[in-house]
């Protein structure tokens, strides 16, 4: 007979310190009897054995990491003024994709200094010259879906592509009938 959910709690709350504190080669010992006696999977019996009650589903959470600050990771590199005058240059070439932006940024950003439309220190342009394109895509994303910009593309098609099947037989078979009758009497 199974056991109701109290009871596996129970069982939880008592297995959960002898599991906590048990070589591996024991933990494995109690997490054995603890799946043949509450029917759970192996994974879900060992997380309620780490975790408790506390976001078993989640596997990101775990109290014993919790207490430990989260790193940061590497140091942004590229602040806020690298992002206002990539942004200035993005909109004086009417919002081109990263790729292009990335291989023409030199020569934008020359003709801008030259005609007094960017004015930026040494380092934030050597920095706007060594970014690539794919950051330039990340740092660009929000200022994207502000624009919402879709296709540009206003092209619609018209009867000729709808039946150009058609058409274009037979604009063949007249060419080919032609050419028959030409030779034929040359």
């Amino acid at each position: 007979m199974p056991l109701s959910m109290s009871e596996k709690q129970s069982v939880i709350n008592i297995m959960r310190e002898e599991y906590r504190k048990a070589s591996k080669k024991q933990k494995q010992n109690i997490l054995d009897q603890f799946v043949k006696l509450t029917c759970y999977n192996r994974n879900y019996a060992c997380r309620k054995l780490r975790l408790g009650r506390k976001n078993v589903l989640r596997s990101s959470f775990d109290p014993i990491r919790s207490k430990r600050t989260r790193q940061e990771g590497r140091p942004k590199l590229y602040g806020p003024d690298i992002i206002q005058a990539l942004l200035k240059i993005w909109d004086g070439i009417d919002h081109i994709c990263d790729k292009r932006l990335h291989a023409g940024i030199r020569y934008v950003l020359d003709a801008m200094t030259r005609f007094g439309e960017a004015v930026c220190s040494d380092d934030v342009k050597a920095k706007l010259l060594a970014v690539s394109s794919a950051t330039i895509d990340r740092l660009l994303r929000s200022e994207r879906m502000k624009l919402n910009m879709k296709g540009r593309s206003t092209t619609k098609p018209g009867t000729l592509l709808e039946s150009g099947d058609k058409y274009i037989d037979n604009n063949c078979k007249n060419l080919v009938a032609t050419a028959f009758y030409s030779f034929k009497y040359v």
